[in-house]
This record gives structure tokens, sequence and C-alpha cells, in this order.
């Protein structure tokens, strides 16, 4: 019988900080630091980390000798933790959710009027919608099927000129014709 394997968490700081940096000379950056840039022994940033009661956080490891700062570090980690969550908010709040409306090129007018009222929920609610149409079988090789869809794409945007504005204008790609609608501000 096969024992079940668990995952283990790593303590490990995100950051090597105080006696984990290893390295003999570091750069020296920030607020608590007399001459910011200046490169000076770990082992004397330290002792001045220790006189000042903060932590020496390495930053960047990529540069040679790496960036270190002297400053705490749980206020450091909770403010970049804080900045993670509200750079995140904010990318939300730029991307409204793309929905996506797919039609085929026989669509009956009664199914066009609800699907054209469900684009313009989506619209004025502030999402993207990106209205796709179908082609299957010779409907992607005949052109008459090809300009049907394009009539229907066409009269979908005319009707909710009103809450529309269109991004990307109907174009065939594959087995379909796709166009972008965004809401008027």
């Amino acid at each position: 019988m096969k024992k079940r394997q668990t995952k283990t968490r790593s303590n490990e700081p995100l950051h090597r900080i105080n006696s984990n940096i290893r390295v003999p000379d570091v750069r020296l950056t920030g607020e608590n630091v007399a001459n910011s840039g200046d490169i000076v022994s770990t082992y004397v940033a330290q002792r001045l980390a220790n006189d000042l009661g903060l932590d020496l956080v390495e930053i960047n490891s990529a540069p040679n000798p790496p960036i270190c700062q002297i400053l705490d570090y749980k206020k450091f980690l909770f403010e970049e933790k804080k900045r993670k969550k509200d750079h995140n908010k904010k990318q939300k709040e730029k991307v409204k959710d793309l929905k996506e409306m797919q039609f085929k090129p026989n669509i009956d007018t009664n199914d066009l009027e609800v699907k054209t009222k469900k684009v313009r929920d989506f619209l004025e609610k502030g999402h993207k919608v990106k209205v796709t149409m179908r082609f299957s079988g010779r409907e992607k090789y005949m052109e008459t099927y090809q300009d049907k869809g394009m009539v229907i794409l066409l009269t979908l945007a005319e009707e909710i000129v009103d809450v529309a504005k269109v991004d990307n204008m109907p174009k065939f790609t594959g087995s379909s014709m796709i166009m972008t609608l965004s809401p008027k501000k």
C-alpha cells in the first residue's frame, strides 16, 4: 500500500534577510541609509541594521553586488501584500468580463431579437461583448451564407448603436465571423 504524500509548506521567507545574506558586499539603498547606493560589506550593513533595530533585506539579488535595504521586514511584507491586492483590484475594475454571444446564419427573427436583448443587457452592465457568427459545413465556403452572416452582425450593431460602439468590425476567421462591441461611456 502506497503512502499518501502530503505537500510540505516551506517556511522560508520571500527575501533573504539578515544572516541569510551570504555575499561579501551589498549595495545599500533606502531611507535609513546616509549614502544611498553605496557598496558596503555585508557585515557592516548587518551591524547598521542591528543598531537601528531593523532588518537587512535583500531586495534584488540579480545585480552584482545585490541590492539591500534596511527596514522592518514584517511591515515591508504587509505593505507589499497590500500593494499587490490594490493592483489586482484595479486590474479587475479596469478590464470587465468579456461576454460572448454566438449566432448562426440561419437564425430566426425571434431568436435574433432575444439574443440582441441579451447583448444589450451585457453592454448596459459595462461588459465588452464578442459576437461570433458560426458557420458549419458548406456555410463556410458559400458566399451567400457569409453575406447573410455579415448582414445579421451589421444589423445587430445598428440596433444597439445607442449603448455600444463597434471595436472591431466583423472579420471572417476560420469557420466564424467575429465582431467586438464595447459599451459607450
